[in-house]
């Protein structure tokens, strides 16, 4: 029996000690991913908190289909989703720079300081471009690319065929390209 078996048995049996474990274990995986779909620290700790008591409350239904690290990205997918939903009014609102990026990339205010002006536009671009993506290609998209995570899992959590989700993510980058050619 593995580590998060034996933390599994403990919770459902009403262990506070064990779910504490668990949310520290499982707690900066959360975050990042809720931030990397809402772009705003409280939402994301707000919806961090709404993943836990979900998990907490659910963990009965828990039926080891999948890993348990797959069912809280799930469950955090979802929440984040729903919760990007019922925020959609404010995204005009959302601080610009606020968007995980490959910075590798980008023309820096280091290198030359006449191009910060052309990479906050780009980063804002970016950021436009990713939340105008249908809601599976940026999901699928941003699990990918902000979460490192490969097409089985990702396959996994979205309960899609790996092809599927290799569809969304080559639909994804071929939709930000478009949006992004005029910075080529």
């Amino acid at each position: 029996m593995d580590d998060f078996s034996f933390l599994l048995e403990h919770i459902k049996n009403n262990n506070e000690q064990a779910f504490v474990r668990l949310v520290e274990a499982y707690n900066g995986m959360v975050f990042q991913l809720a931030f990397s779909f809402l772009k705003n620290t409280e939402e994301a700790e707000d919806l961090t908190q709404d993943v836990f008591l979900s998990v907490y409350e659910n963990i009965g239904q828990f039926r080891n289909e999948s890993s348990l690290k797959t069912w809280i990205y799930r469950i955090t997918v979802n929440k984040s989703l729903n919760r990007q939903r019922k925020l959609k009014w404010c995204r005009f609102f959302r601080p610009i720079g606020s968007v995980p990026s490959d910075d590798k990339n980008l023309i820096t205010e280091d290198t030359n300081p006449q191009y910060a002006v052309l990479n906050k536009e780009l980063k804002a671009k970016l950021t436009n471009a990713i939340d105008n993506l249908p809601e599976r290609q940026r999901t699928a998209f941003t699990l990918y690319k902000y979460q490192d995570l490969g097409h089985q899992e990702i396959a996994e959590i979205m309960g899609l065929s790996v092809s599927a989700v290799e569809s969304l993510i080559h639909r994804a980058k071929q939709n930000l390209q478009a949006a992004l050619a005029e910075f080529r």
